[in-house]
């Protein structure tokens, strides 16, 4: 992955998502992973990460997701059988592609002791 994302010039965030995914991709699998689809499963997984971060929209990565899926994966698995193996992924995951972000782990902590809008906060007693 790491060859991939710097060869292609994707983003970080894409290499850590793809990363993340497939460490809870292989805690969540009931089985082992076999190597002959290993490669497949990491195919998949990138096509999810880029998916999230947003690495395939056009304005900002000028790529085609099929394109590069395909040269990643020496043209060995079609297209169909790559979506197919996401699938397979995201319902390992149950779906479940992304991971709190630091701001919204801070909004979850913080938001229920912040006083409510308009409040001047602790009023002095005399």
């Amino acid at each position: 992955l790491v060859q991939v994302c710097g060869f292609r010039g994707l983003d970080d965030a894409v290499l850590y998502a793809a990363v993340l995914l497939f460490d809870r991709y292989c805690a969540a699998s009931r089985h082992s992973l076999d190597t002959s689809r290993l490669h497949l499963v990491v195919l998949a997984i990138l096509s999810v990460a880029l998916k999230v971060t947003g690495g395939t929209e056009e304005a900002t990565k000028p790529r085609k997701l099929g394109e590069l899926l395909s040269t990643c994966g020496q043209q060995r698995y079609p297209l169909e059988v790559i979506f197919k193996a996401e699938m397979e992924v995201l319902q390992v995951l149950g779906f479940e592609v992304t991971s709190p972000s630091a701001l919204e782990f801070l909004s979850a902590l913080v938001l229920p002791f912040a006083p409510p809008p308009g409040d001047a906060g602790p009023k002095a007693v005399a």
